[in-house]
């Protein structure tokens, strides 16, 4: 293992003496100069002429310069211009001369130009306004006549008026009972109308009522000249009458005035007892037909009413169907789906519990 470092002695400082310390600090102090050390300069030479004249009057005499003890090496005397006071005078009233031209420009502007440049003041607010003015009268009238074209547009134009044609007009039977002539006249009259203002539910609700043979109607806007109407057709259950002179009902009891060949062919209603309203009974016999299924229903020939309200079904082909009462009428609609399969001439299904076919 190493041996510590010794540590080193400290040198001793080699005593000072005064000379050293001249000037009162550690390190020696250079010697200032002093007077015997100024070296003079050649003399000026004299001033000639009119230089005479200012130096005499601008020096200071010999006595002045000797007595401040300041010596410049011989006889040398330097001209001197004005004095300190005399410059700032001049000074000074050159300024004030200067601010009060500047003042006096300002206010012959301001006195003389007063009435004139309020005057063009107000003519130039005027022009400001006057353009401000004619301005918003501008924006307004192009606002009004934007807002007046639109209108035209989407109410006067005839770029959005329905023009009318029949193919319109959709949802027609086959054969229908609807007598198309009635209908395309009915829509035509809105032929021209400006489609924004055609009010679709007016429209349905005149071809409803003006034509019972049409059960619905859905109209809808097609832009920008068209209409799209579909119909419903009513459903005749039935034919009222005798002879070949016969009027088609619906099951809600609605009178249709459709083709003779086309009534001929719907379940007649036949005989109505005497005791009975033939308008109720009339109504008794279409609840019946209305829930016979549709297979049955084209088999019936003629249906009738007895006094008791008693339901009697003559089928197409000779064959007879003694209902009875309006009671449990889908329980017998069922049981006549059955028996109607069955080689019979005659079924009974008042009691349907205990129908009976012979």
């Amino acid at each position: 293992m190493r041996a510590p470092r010794q540590p080193r002695q400290p040198r001793r400082l080699s005593p000072q003496t005064d000379q050293n310390r001249d000037g009162g600090g550690e390190l020696p102090v250079k010697r200032r100069p002093t007077i015997e050390d100024h070296v003079p300069t050649a003399p000026a030479p004299p001033p000639s002429g009119d230089d005479q004249d200012e130096t005499a009057n601008h020096s200071l005499p010999t006595e002045n310069a000797t007595s401040t003890g300041v010596t410049r090496g011989g006889d040398l005397t330097k001209p001197k211009g004005p004095g300190i006071g005399q410059r700032a005078i001049q000074l000074w009233s050159s300024t004030a001369e200067r601010v009060r031209e500047r003042h006096t420009r300002r206010d012959e502007t301001i006195v003389i130009g007063d009435s004139v440049s309020l005057d063009a003041r107000r003519l130039e607010r005027r022009r400001d306004l006057r353009k401000i003015r004619l301005k918003r009268a501008g924006i307004g009238a192009a606002i009004i006549a934007v807002v007046l074209l639109i209108s035209w547009l989407l109410f006067a134009s005839p770029l959005l008026r329905y023009n009318y044609e029949p193919s319109h007009i959709t949802g027609y039977g086959e054969p229908s009972i609807v007598n198309k002539a009635d209908v395309e006249q009915l829509v035509a009259t809105y032929d021209g109308q400006a489609l924004l203002t055609l009010n679709e539910r007016s429209l349905e609700t005149d071809i409803a009522a003006a034509i019972p043979e049409i059960a619905g109607v859905t109209v809808e806007r097609n832009f920008p000249r068209s209409l799209s109407i579909v119909i419903t057709e009513a459903v005749p259950v039935a034919c009222l009458g005798t002879g070949d002179d016969c009027t088609a009902v619906t099951e809600a009891g609605d009178h249709l005035e459709i083709p003779q060949e086309l009534a001929i062919a719907l379940p007649r209603i036949g005989a109505i007892g005497s005791d009975l309203d033939p308008a109720r009974a009339v109504d008794e016999v279409l609840s019946v037909l209305g829930v016979l299924s549709p297979e049955t229903r084209a088999l019936v020939g003629e249906i009738s009413v007895a006094n008791g309200d008693l339901v009697t079904i003559n089928l197409a082909d000779g064959r007879t169907v003694f209902w009875g009462g309006l009671e449990r009428g889908d329980f017998k609609a069922q049981v006549l789906d059955a028996l109607v399969s069955v080689p019979a001439t005659h079924y009974d299904v008042s009691i349907p519990d205990a129908p009976v076919s012979r």
